[in-house]
């Protein structure tokens, strides 16, 4: 059952960024599958579909039939949220957690979808303890664990195939919610001994894959990675081949070894 409501009078702290301007909508429980339809619109649409297996292709349905029923996703600023637009992000999402076979997510809550990027003032104190005043233009947020913020024109994009892929982006800050730059229950040592070189060369060599955004913090360094792990899994190999085999033994999307 799809219930849609509007909400008034709920303003997000952080920036411009508003409730006030989004429709919401809450899914069915329990979890019920994909429909058949839902499946073969991800089969044909999703870049990454052909590179995974068929154990990966089953648990992203699964894990994305449960992302779309157990967050709330918000359309904002007038934007028509639907179901279709919810599946897209939905399965960008999961691409992060066929690992395991457990919810996706278990704290973020909400999901908010922008017609366009969008701006939000950062109220932290830069590098120099200053404030500034002045609104950044956004693509994506991710807040306290549970909220990602997101630009629609950017989700289309990454499943266009595009380098950047802002809900995996915004999903990675989500499974570094503590913002040290790796997935929590990882080896911080193990992990340390391949990135934290390859943050420090990004910082003076830059990347052929990497975007120059992930020299801003070990966090960002790690949202980055995951894209291009997600998006340009050959070429972050053939590239990085540290840091593509340090990504895969987390996710286990192995997209290079995967039949098409």
């Amino acid at each position: 059952m799809l219930v849609r409501m509007e909400l008034l009078g709920v303003i997000v702290v952080v920036g411009f960024v508003s409730l006030s301007a989004c429709v919401w909508w809450r899914r069915a429980v329990p979890v019920t599958p994909l429909s058949a339809d839902e499946a073969a619109t991800l089969a044909a649409a999703l870049p990454q579909w052909p590179r995974l297996g068929p154990a990966q292709r089953q648990r992203l349905l699964k894990h994305t039939a449960a992302f779309l029923q157990h967050k709330d996703f918000y359309g904002c600023k007038g934007l028509e949220l639907t179901r279709p637009m919810a599946l897209r992000i939905a399965a960008l999402a999961c691409l992060l957690t066929l690992r395991r076979d457990a919810p996706p997510y278990p704290d973020l809550q909400s999901v908010l979808v922008y017609p366009e990027p969008f701006l939000v003032r950062d109220p932290e104190p830069d590098e120099l303890g200053i404030v500034h005043d002045e609104a950044e233009v956004r693509i994506g947020e991710s807040w306290d664990a549970q909220r990602i913020v997101l630009s629609w024109p950017d989700v289309e994009a990454a499943f266009a195939g595009a380098p950047v892929n802002v809900v995996v982006h915004e999903c990675a800050h989500q499974l570094d919610p503590l913002g040290q730059g790796r997935p929590e229950g990882t080896d911080p040592q193990v992990w340390a001994a391949v990135m934290q070189p390859a943050y420090v060369r990004l910082q003076t060599h830059g990347s052929p894959v990497i975007d120059d955004y992930g020299r801003e913090s070990p966090a960002e360094f790690f949202a980055v990675v995951c894209e291009s792990y997600v998006q340009e899994p050959q070429a972050l190999l053939a590239a990085h081949p540290e840091i593509y085999r340090t990504l895969d033994q987390v996710f286990q999307l192995d997209q290079n070894q995967a039949p098409a």
